[in-house]
Order: structure tokens, then sequence, then C-alpha cells
């Protein structure tokens, strides 16, 4: 099937004409504009109004069909970018303004200690040390007021483990209520 884009309907018209005159199991359906021209006037405004819904239902199925295929793109390249997320060899979170964790990678959660499903919507500053806290809040507040990256030092502080001294890098996401 030639593409279309949907962004053009006059190409998306002339396709559905040419459709509408060659194929077999369109054509017996409908009337011919030859055959419009012989009745009277009604009879053949009724034969082309027919014509074009019929054209117009082949438009909508030819955008259908590239909107089905743009779908199919999107969710694989989504899928990618989840699997690259997922994998990267440094923590990855998505913050709230509040800080709450919104999305992380398998990495972050492993730097928790915990699993994923188990740190979404938990506060970051939870797992950080008491003296520390209001260096990280300081950092979320100057994200938030701005478009820059912004950096903190922090430590992270877990039951299990030492206590672990982290960098963390920020900037606001396109979503303005999150963070990077």
């Amino acid at each position: 099937m030639q593409k279309i884009h949907v962004s053009d309907p006059v190409k998306i018209r002339q396709k559905a004409e040419e459709m509408l005159t060659t194929s077999p199991s369109l054509t017996d359906h409908s009337l011919s504009l030859e055959l419009s021209k012989q009745l009277d006037k009604n009879e053949g405004d009724t034969l082309r109004l027919i014509h074009e819904l019929e054209v117009h239902q082949i438009e909508l199925e030819l955008v259908n069909e590239e909107l089905l295929l743009a779908k199919d793109h999107a969710e694989v390249a989504a899928q990618k970018y989840k699997e690259i997320f997922d994998f990267a060899l440094s923590s990855h979170f998505t913050l709230s303004r509040a800080g709450e964790i919104i999305d992380l990678n398998t990495f972050g959660a492993q730097m928790l200690d915990k699993e994923s499903s188990k740190l979404i919507n938990s506060r970051f500053v939870f797992f950080l040390s008491e003296n520390t806290r209001p260096d990280f809040y300081f950092f979320l507040n100057k994200i938030f007021a701005g478009e820059v990256r912004e950096f903190c030092e922090v430590t992270i502080a877990i039951e299990s483990n030492e206590p672990r001294h982290v960098q963390i890098t920020g900037i606001i996401a396109r979503n303005t209520n999150h963070c990077l």
C-alpha cells in the first residue's frame, strides 16, 4: 500500500477516488457518475451523494490505517526508550514537586534496596540522611523555579546498607509538575 500522510487530505482524496474506481468490489456497490447524468436531477444528486459518502468512507479507512501504523511505531519507540531507561547504568528518577517518586529505573530501585513497584509514590527524601534532607529540598525548589540543570550532593541512608554519598543532577521535565 502506498503511504499517505494524514496531513495531506488532497492525496487521501485522490487515493480514495482511485480506489473507488479501480476496485471491482467497490465499484460493484457504487453507481456510475455516467448513469447519474442520465437520471433526473434528484436521482443524480442522490447518486453523487452516495459517491461522496463512499469516497469519504475510503478516506477514513486510509487515515485509520495510517494512524494504526503510527501507533505501532510509537509503541515500538516507547518500548525501546523504556528498555534503555530501565537498564541504564545510573539511577534515574522522575519526581513530583513534593519529591514523590513517579517513575524510576532498575538501577534506582537497586540503589534504594527496594522493588520498583514499592517505591512508586513514596517520598525520595525518606531515603536520605537527616542532615542532607534540607539540601535536597533546596535542590528540588531550585529545579522547579527554573529550567536549568541543578546539582546536589546527598547521602542515601538505608538501614540495610552503609550510607552512600551521591551527586544528584536534575532538571524540570516537559510536564512541569515533574523533574528528572
